[in-house]
Formats: C-alpha cells, sequence, structure tokens
C-alpha cells in the first residue's frame, strides 16, 4: 500500500513539475520518492544539466559559491542520466533525454558534444529508420566540424522521409 501511495505521490509531483518553476525540486521529490523510475531521473538529469550550463554561462555575475553549485549540477546530471539510460538500455526516449543533457553540458565542455553523438549513436542501432535522430546525428557531426560526416546523415535522414524539410534545408549549399 505504501508503494502505491509513493507511485501516485510521485506522479503528482512528475506532473506538477512539468509546469512548475520549481521543476528540479518537484523532479528531485518524484524520484525520491520512486527511485527506480528512469522518466523522472532523465527529466532530473535534463534540468540538472541545463541549470548547470546557466549558471556556467552567467558565472562572472555570480557570487563564487555558484561554481560549486554548478560543478554538483553538472556532476548530478551525468550522474541521472547515465542511471536513467541504464536502467532500460533498449529505451530510445532514455538515450535521447541523457543525449539532450550532454548536449546542454557542451556548454561547459566541449566533450560532452562527442557523448552526445555516442549516445545518439547507440540509439540509431536500436532505431535505424529514425529520420529525427539522424537528422540529430548529422548536427553533431557539424557541431563537431565533421562535415562529409554530416552530410550522410542529413541525405539518409531524407531518404527515409523524403519530405523532411529541416535536412532537405541542411543539405542545399
Amino acid at each position: 500500500l505504501i508503494s502505491i501511495v509513493n507511485t501516485l505521490k510521485a506522479d503528482l509531483l512528475y506532473n506538477q513539475s512539468r509546469a512548475q518553476t520549481k521543476k528540479m525540486e518537484l523532479l528531485q521529490s518524484a524520484v525520491n520518492l520512486q527511485p527506480n523510475q528512469p522518466l523522472f531521473l532523465a527529466q532530473l538529469a535534463e534540468e540538472e544539466a541545463k541549470t548547470s550550463a546557466t549558471i556556467f554561462l552567467q558565472l562572472e555575475s555570480l557570487p563564487e559559491t555558484a561554481k560549486a553549485v554548478q560543478d554538483q549540477l553538472e556532476k548530478q546530471a551525468l550522474d541521472h542520466a547515465t542511471q536513467a539510460a541504464n536502467m532500460n538500455q533498449h529505451n530510445i526516449n532514455l538515450l535521447k533525454s541523457k543525449a539532450r543533457a550532454e548536449i546542454y553540458l557542451s556548454n561547459i565542455d566541449p566533450k560532452y558534444l562527442k557523448q552526445a553523438l555516442n549516445t545518439l549513436l547507440q540509439a540509431s542501432l536500436l532505431a535505424p529508420t529514425d529520420p529525427k535522430l539522424l537528422f540529430n546525428i548529422g548536427i553533431l557531426y557539424q557541431n563537431l566540424e565533421k562535415p562529409d560526416l554530416a552530410t550522410k546523415r542529413f541525405k539518409k535522414a531524407v531518404e527515409l522521409k523524403p519530405n523532411y524539410q529541416e535536412a532537405t534545408h541542411k543539405l542545399k549549399p
């Protein structure tokens, strides 16, 4: 019975977090109640990564203690994203969420772009016909200054979805 009540409370907190400014706090509460729920962990990781990147980009105008908070959020985001993805390694949405967290964190350190690319490449093995996934891999290759690999992914995305305007636009000189 306690487990059912905790699940209900966690679901309510998660749903409230989607429309609240205290999103990270509510997600943390949901994770505390249901620590084995990968969706909650993945969403928390994205919020931690987004907040960490935001703090990092504003460090010059913030007190010195902000750096410690930013570092902690960066570490938590990586831990939570990895933990969520590892709970179900065949869930493409969890891999996409992990990649989003890594992309946010690339504002702090470009090494996270390579990690995001590897995460999306892993997801593409599970969903090789997902044109949006291929498009996003192409974008990451562009950001990593690998235009030939980017073009290859954009072409494959258009091949799978001929009316994919964003991918078609990327192929134009």
